[in-house]
């Protein structure tokens, strides 16, 4: 069975914040709120425009959790290379591609894009 759960977000500092909530008080078992927190970083820095959240897990023997964060900015998100020094950001990616599963990047029909992750459960 498949669940889910969907926020939209202004495109302001606290949208950062409202999602690490909405991960952590939804879905504590699934080790995803620094994550979701930076994409949503990374929507409202470079995109300026509203930020759709969703989350969708499955039960079973693999339960997965797919967060997927979408602007409507065409731009499409690139690992930066070296990352910039210390608290100038750059890692982003780099943490999806660490601690995720699975990621990756989608166009929307409308315009825009979502970035997405997949991470398994944690613990019970």
């Amino acid at each position: 069975m498949i669940r889910s759960l969907s926020a939209r977000l202004e495109s302001t500092p606290l949208a950062v914040r409202e999602t690490r909530r909405f991960v952590r008080d939804i879905l504590r078992v699934w080790d995803a709120e620094i994550l979701a927190g930076e994409l949503v970083t990374n929507a409202v820095l470079y995109a300026e425009t509203p930020i759709d959240v969703n989350m969708a897990w499955s039960d079973g023997d693999a339960p997965r959790l797919r967060v997927k964060v979408c602007d409507e900015d065409d731009t499409m998100p690139q690992i930066v290379e070296p990352p910039r020094p210390a608290g100038h950001g750059g890692y982003g990616l780099r943490l999806l591609e660490r601690f995720s599963n699975n990621w990756g990047v989608e166009r929307r029909d409308t315009g825009g894009k979502c970035v997405w992750f997949e991470v398994g459960r944690t613990s019970d």
